[in-house]
């Protein structure tokens, strides 16, 4: 999803809460919740991406009900109807409650949402438990909160907790992170849809993570998931990869094919680490490692870069 999009939907939040305040002030909405209908749905303008189409539908479907509530003046006259002029995180004038509070659960998953750096730096995710015990529309909610964060500069979080609301727009983010995000975020996306059981060929993404060669980059997820799917297929590409692009890649590279050959029980054998460290050095040492990484694999072939 374009940032163009958020920032249009983010608009129209914001005039529908706009319009919010002024019905509950006893003034007319109408002017605000139409504009918000006209910026989520602009004339003669099409979705190619179901998501963008599914978020947008939803808002202009809840702008729809409080114009409907709305009298011919645009003012609120059914005092029934009070609960539906309240969007979540819009602020409602005091003295007029708006829908039931959010619930333990939710405010809990929200706040561990607002991630400090002892948190990030350790690896905490986000509250999946109190995410499990969220109803229906706070489940929605949440999705919403989470595609928004994606969009913006999620990480291996969102997708987590994304995959564990497993609705239909949550697994179709995933499925988007997974075909158009970052590198990164790709990888932690596919960790996400092997771990559902989707019948994915990892194997080009990971080649592509030894390609960029960083381990802060997406690296360290392609090794886990090689590792954690036993990718043997990969071992002539790990081989190729042992002896071109970073330093920190081929030595990745050569000790992960040592791995999936069956030789050690670890994606790095710290024994052979004096081996594995050849392939940081320059272009003859590195094959003379390769040659006798091959051999002690037992790999046919010279599987030469």
């Amino acid at each position: 999803m374009a940032i163009e999009d958020f920032k249009e939907r983010r608009e129209a939040t914001r005039l529908e809460q706009q319009g919010d305040a002024a019905v509950l002030a006893g003034r007319s909405g109408t002017g605000f919740y139409q504009q918000a209908q006209r910026t989520l749905m602009p004339t003669g303008r099409t979705w190619t991406d179901r998501d963008e189409y599914d978020l947008r539908m939803t808002a202009f479907q809840r702008l729809q009900e409080k114009l409907w509530a709305l009298g011919p003046d645009g003012c609120l006259h059914d005092e029934s109807k009070r609960p539906l002029f309240w969007v979540p995180g819009a602020k409602t004038p005091h003295g007029h409650p708006a829908t039931p509070p959010p619930s333990a659960a939710y405010d809990a998953f929200v706040k561990s949402m607002e991630m400090d750096y002892d948190n990030w730096h350790d690896g905490v995710g986000y509250d999946l438990d109190a995410l499990s015990k969220l109803g229906p529309e706070e489940r929605n909610s949440a999705t919403s909160l989470l595609i928004q964060r994606l969009e913006a500069s999620g990480d291996w979080r969102e997708l987590e907790a994304l995959a564990r609301i497993d609705t239909p727009l949550a697994r179709r983010a995933v499925r988007r992170a997974f075909l158009s995000g970052p590198l990164q975020t790709r990888l932690y996306a596919l960790r996400e849809l092997l771990a559902a059981g989707e019948k994915i060929d990892p194997d080009p993404l990971i080649a592509e993570a030894f390609a960029e060669g960083d381990l802060y980059g997406g690296l360290s997820v392609a090794i886990d998931l090689a590792a954690d799917y036993r990718r043997v297929g990969l071992i002539p590409t790990l081989l190729a990869r042992a002896m071109k692009g970073t330093p920190e890649a081929r030595i990745h590279a050569a000790a992960l094919a040592w791995f999936l050959a069956g030789k050690s029980e670890e994606p790095f054998d710290m024994s052979e680490r004096p081996l594995f460290l050849r392939f940081g050095e320059d272009e003859a040492t590195r094959r003379e490692a390769r040659d006798e990484l091959v051999r002690r694999i037992g790999m046919a072939g010279d599987s030469k870069a």
